[in-house]
């Protein structure tokens, strides 16, 4: 979490709202990122299970998994911003 932030004070060079605007980009795109990917091995473990059970996917446990992975995440990312907010530049 505080990579984001040094990363987020290299691109912003000094402006504080850029800053800020850096670490909500950089926590949503990795968010988003983190979610496609365990989203998809989650679909496909799901997939995998039904084949082998040879009944349908189990499209209720998908969408309860994929619930909670947003959650999970979203709360993750939210924290994320939160420990890199800054008042005041240091430069």
């Amino acid at each position: 979490m505080r990579r984001i932030g040094l990363a987020a004070s290299k691109i912003a060079k000094g402006n504080i709202w850029f800053y800020h605007l850096a670490v909500v980009l950089i926590a949503s795109l990795f968010a988003i990122f983190l979610f496609l990917v365990c989203g998809f091995s989650i679909a496909l473990t799901l997939f995998v299970f039904s084949l082998l059970a040879h009944q349908p996917v189990f499209v209720r446990i998908f969408k309860i998994c994929l619930k909670f992975l947003g959650i999970s995440i979203g709360i993750i990312a939210f924290i994320a911003v939160l420990k890199n907010i800054k008042f005041t530049s240091k430069t």
